[in-house]
């Protein structure tokens, strides 16, 4: 974007300078081959060519960025939540011992048992 700016601004200086559009060269190579060149400026018509190669390009990255938003936005959320129980979490990267421990264990072995009975009981 900064790039396109700047672009901008010394067109509008060449202009005003007196320079006309009608200076360019052509580019030797297409704009997708790799192996090509940064134009030279040689006249106002080879910055114009640039500043539209720069536009094309920055219009299909706001494709892209519009595309990913939601993963970006996500990842940031998530970045920006400070873990708020460490100690619980199944995806912590580190032992825990504490996550070993059930500590409901005996309230829940009496509801158990008579559940279980009630289970037996209904499918007999």
């Amino acid at each position: 974007m900064l790039f396109y700016l700047q672009s901008l601004v010394l067109l509008v200086a060449r202009r005003a300078a007196g320079d006309t559009p009608e200076d360019r060269t052509p580019a030797s190579l297409s704009f997708s081959t790799a192996e090509r060149d940064a134009r030279a400026w040689a006249g106002v018509g080879d910055l114009v060519d640039s500043m539209i190669e720069g536009r094309v390009v920055l219009e299909k990255i706001k494709v892209l960025e519009n595309r990913i938003k939601y993963q970006i936005d996500k990842l940031v959320r998530i970045a920006d939540d400070a873990p708020k129980n460490v100690t619980d979490d199944p995806l912590a990267f580190r032992p825990n011992p504490q996550n070993l421990v059930d500590n409901d264990q005996a309230p829940n072995a009496a509801s158990d048992a008579e559940g279980n009975e009630e289970a037996d009981n209904r499918w007999h």
